[in-house]
């Protein structure tokens, strides 16, 4: 299979013009392989192994588009490379979607585990199917509007470990088939509660019956149902009106880009070191000899390795590795490695 011109050119230039930390990596003594400029031989190669590309993109997801659209735009410049996303939105919600590009995919797991910042409005006074302003909403009569003392106090109960109902319309599955379409079709979705953390909520705006809040969550936790429950301890039902998730990790909305990509050069221009979305994880610099074990996937001896799971990076911040620990011992084996054959 050859690779079309365009396609050769993103390759060109993601060896070229940007950090090879980020896209390919080099663990000495193992040579790269890519394709040539000008007639693009080897190009096969590369596409098949998906080795030149890897990489996150921050996206700034606009309203109405789903999350699977804005990955659609980049796998449409860039396929065969894969490209996934790191947490869905829904079509009403806007802002940061992490779209890990080429073998950073295997990465998404990771990158879930990572706290997310959202800053969601609800109307008092509604209920929806949906737990949003895009179900069939029904108003409720409220005789005692809540003060803002109350509201705070209600909001800020919310902090902390909890177990919460996820909503009948979501992209989970049960028995198979995704909960949505079960609650379309008129079935009844039972659903498991789950287990989520709020590091930190706190109110931004109070003027009833519109309430916006800020949110600091684990992967898993659905805002609208957030909404939802604080809704009914005010006992006033709440519904989402809208959705803005601002930060993943350290990717902020501000730093994000538009999914209005048109060129493969554009796509490699927004690509980022995966290192920077997790930052939050341990490293260790690996020395060459450590790299040539893991390459061949042996596990090596760490010492003074605080968690049971740390990123193998290179002198100049390469991921090499995803190492996680044996049991409780000094030695850690490699999960994923990033190594370039």
């Amino acid at each position: 299979m050859g690779c079309s011109p365009a396609l050769g050119r993103f390759f060109t230039l993601v060896n070229s013009a940007y950090p090879v930390d980020f896209i390919a990596y080099q663990p000495a003594p193992i040579p790269m392989q890519f394709g040539e400029k000008e007639n693009c031989t080897g190009c096969s190669t590369i596409i098949a192994k998906g080795l030149t590309v890897f990489g996150i993109l921050n996206v700034d997801k606009p309203q109405a588009m789903t999350s699977r659209d804005v990955v659609n735009v980049v796998q449409r410049l860039i396929r065969p490379v894969k490209v996934g996303h790191a947490g869905t939105l829904d079509p009403l919600a806007t802002g940061v979607l992490v779209l890990p590009v080429g073998r950073a995919t295997r990465l998404t797991e990771l990158i879930h585990s990572v706290s997310k910042t959202y800053i969601g409005t609800f109307e008092l006074g509604k209920v929806s199917d949906t737990e949003d302003i895009e179900g069939e909403v029904i108003s409720r009569d409220i005789s005692d509007i809540p003060d803002p003392e109350n509201v705070q106090a209600v909001v800020s109960s919310f902090a902390g470990i909890q177990q919460q109902m996820p909503p009948a319309y979501s992209a989970l599955k049960v028995n198979g088939m995704r909960a949505y379409d079960l609650a379309r079709s008129g079935q009844k979705v039972e659903l498991k509660s789950r287990q989520i953390q709020v590091f930190r909520i706190e109110v931004l705006v109070y003027e009833f019956p519109v309430l916006i809040i800020e949110i600091e969550c684990s992967s898993g936790t659905y805002i609208r149902s957030l909404g939802r429950d604080i809704g009914e301890q005010l006992q006033t039902g709440a519904v989402m009106t809208a959705l803005q998730r601002t930060r993943i990790g350290h990717f902020e909305v501000e730093q994000a880009v538009a999914p209005d990509f048109n060129t493969v050069d554009a796509v490699a221009a927004a690509l980022r070191n995966p290192l920077d979305i997790l930052s939050g994880f341990h490293r260790t610099v690996l020395h060459q000899q450590q790299q040539e074990e893991l390459y061949h996937g042996r596990r090596i001896e760490l010492q003074d390795v605080p968690d049971d799971l740390t990123l193998g990076v290179s002198a100049n911040q390469q991921l090499l590795s995803v190492l996680q620990r044996v049991n409780d011992t000094e030695t850690f084996k490699p999960t994923k490695n990033f190594f370039i054959d």
